[in-house]
């Protein structure tokens, strides 16, 4: 996780305090970028890297086709990891319309946020501020939907396949989180429900 000095990482952005900050978003671009950091927990990095091409809105599901570039074992060297991710949502869900009439705007080979990670930081810090009174970082909403996904009772391959991590280790924190009865694929049941 990289070094975010003022946001309160240990924040869980539930789905309620997520639409508000849906709802006050003050551009398509923001509204689209948090949406997309709350829908999969992805690093911003890997969205920044997402072409429209790697989008997929089929019927009652959407997928994003994730790109990382990790550090190796030895030092210096990097490799690339590719993951699809899968989240079933509904045809007339609106988040999905919103997010289709934002790739409207683009081109298939054309990058769907051309800003730098920087820029996406400040975007989730400000609204944040704005909407919760609480410093926020594009980290919360992967560590808020990996600890969603735990507490409604993902298994360790589908909370690891989610983050895109090989080893346990990365998720036991989230392990330990309240179980709850829970049956949907990725834990996306929970899209736009209120608690």
């Amino acid at each position: 996780m990289p070094n975010y000095t003022k946001a309160d990482v240990t924040y869980i952005i539930r789905p309620s305090a997520f639409e508000k900050m849906y709802r006050l978003a003050p551009s398509r671009r923001d509204r689209n970028w948090v949406l997309m950091l709350y829908l999969t927990g992805a690093r911003p990095s890997e969205l920044l890297k997402l072409t429209k091409e790697d989008v997929i809105i089929g019927e009652d599901f959407i997928r994003f086709k994730l790109v990382t570039k990790k550090l190796g074992y030895k030092k210096g060297t990097f490799f690339v990891e590719k993951r699809n991710l899968k989240l079933n949502i509904k045809n007339e869900h609106r988040y999905r319309l919103t997010l289709r009439a934002y790739l409207n705007m683009f081109r298939p080979e054309q990058h769907i946020f051309n800003f730098s990670d920087r820029t996406g930081s400040n975007i989730v810090e400000r609204l944040s501020m704005r909407t919760l009174g609480v410093h926020l970082c594009p980290y919360n909403f992967r560590h808020s939907r990996l600890t969603i996904l735990a507490e409604k009772g993902a298994s360790r391959e589908q909370l690891k396949a989610f983050k895109g991590a090989r080893s346990d280790s990365s998720i036991n924190q989230y392990i330990h989180a309240r179980e709850v009865n829970y049956t949907s694929e990725f834990g996306m049941k929970d899209i736009g429900e209120e608690e």
